[in-house]
């Protein structure tokens, strides 16, 4: 992911980010349900299907992020993030799309700086 930090000049700093991932699966268990016409359900399940090697199922996903990062002291980060990844190709044969929507909190370390 690329990430773009905006400029602040407080312990509190905003970001935005975007890039790609791709996803290759080799076997797959899949039970969903949905909703139909507003009113019938239908369920569905794919269980132990195995692809091969030369054509295992590929995913390409694009992948956007708005946070907020607080500084709490010099090593401690706090980050909470909200992402959503769209998919860009069908995930199977069932022409199935999955889209991720999320949020993302973290604490991050940073290592001292010698001097």
């Amino acid at each position: 992911m690329l990430y773009y930090r905006f400029h602040s000049k407080g312990k509190t700093n905003f970001f935005a980010a975007g890039g790609f991932s791709v996803s290759k699966m080799r076997m797959e268990n899949i039970d969903y349900i949905f909703l139909a016409d507003g009113s019938t359900v239908i369920e569905r399940s794919h269980a132990n299907a195995y692809h091969k090697n030369s054509d295992a199922s590929t995913l390409l996903s694009s992948n956007f992020a708005l946070g907020i990062n607080r500084s709490i002291s010099k090593v401690w980060n706090l980050s909470v993030e909200a992402y959503t990844k769209f998919p860009l190709t069908r995930f199977n044969d069932n022409n199935l799309r999955f889209s991720t929507f999320g949020i993302s909190l973290s604490a991050t370390y940073n290592l001292p700086t010698k001097r």
